[in-house]
């Protein structure tokens, strides 16, 4: 069987609904869904008898194999390998093939690393790499996380303040993702049962285990404002009540969403709100 018609049978396997959820997307009423990508509550076009996506707000799109890889930060040859993961695809092992023009040639060049005459070349360590259990631990964080920011919300008390304290404006509010904690989060956690298990949502940190019972940590019932960790393509990648920090979870560099258009200087600010200031 050719690689193109392998891909599509494996394509064929997934439950492209379910596919997409737990990349993040949530199917609503008249064909519409939210971005996994930009966040856009609405806007996301997903064919799930084919796994064919676009978003006609960030115009972003492709198939099922890119949106793995888009939303798990990983190359489209990971993403297959996950994939196959999910559907139970084992492959046949193909003969070792033999190059008949260099099979005799000697080499001083150790077997696994690279050529230093061609520095582009990867390592078979690098080509053969796989996700580890953190790399996707990591990744079903930035899930949900990515999903707490679409399913709260920012109060109107909060938004004076960061305009009247902080001097920011509403497009920039609007374009960074704050949002305010409080008590109404916990509703909202409990509802993220139904698409994560209780242990990842522990693993993330919005949840804590305590002697074997799962409780929302209390820093997001706080009068706190959350600060989302954006990635260069304004997806979430981190969350942050004010001033605090999810247990376990290690720091981030807030920062990368500024860099998207390479600018010419860097300026390096105390905490999140002095960075914001520079955009507003």
């Amino acid at each position: 069987m050719s690689k193109n018609k392998d891909l599509d049978e494996i394509i064929s396997k997934l439950d492209m609904k379910d596919f997409f959820q737990k990349l993040g997307v949530s199917f609503k009423a008249k064909k519409k869904a939210s971005c996994f990508m930009c966040q856009d509550p609405e806007h996301l076009a997903v064919d799930i008898k084919t796994g064919v996506w676009h978003c006609h707000k960030c115009k972003e799109g492709g198939n099922a194999i890119t949106a793995y890889a888009k939303a798990h930060n990983c190359s489209n040859g990971d993403a297959v390998k996950a994939i196959k993961s999910i559907v139970g695809w084992v492959d046949d092992t193909p003969p070792p093939r033999t190059n008949k023009n260099t099979s005799n040639k000697k080499t001083d060049k150790p077997q696994g690393e690279p050529d230093i005459n061609n520095p582009t070349e990867k390592t078979s360590t690098e080509t053969n790499k796989e996700p580890t259990q953190r790399d996707i631990a990591y990744s079903k964080n930035q899930l949900i996380y990515q999903r707490l920011v679409e399913l709260l919300h920012l109060t109107d008390a909060d938004r004076e303040h960061l305009k009247k304290e902080r001097g920011f404006t509403d497009s920039v509010i609007d374009e960074l993702k704050f949002r305010s904690a409080g008590k109404y989060i916990k509703n909202i956690i409990e509802s993220l049962k139904t698409e994560f298990t209780a242990q990842e949502l522990v693993n993330s940190g919005v949840m804590l285990d305590v002697n074997g019972t799962h409780k929302v940590d209390d820093q997001l019932l706080q009068d706190k404002i959350i600060i989302p960790y954006l990635d260069k393509h304004g997806k979430v990648i981190h969350l942050r009540p004010h001033k605090l920090g999810f247990k376990g979870i290690p720091s981030q560099i807030y920062g990368e969403y500024f860099l998207r258009e390479k600018p010419e200087r860097i300026v390096l600010t105390e905490g999140e709100f002095k960075a914001t200031a520079l955009l507003s």
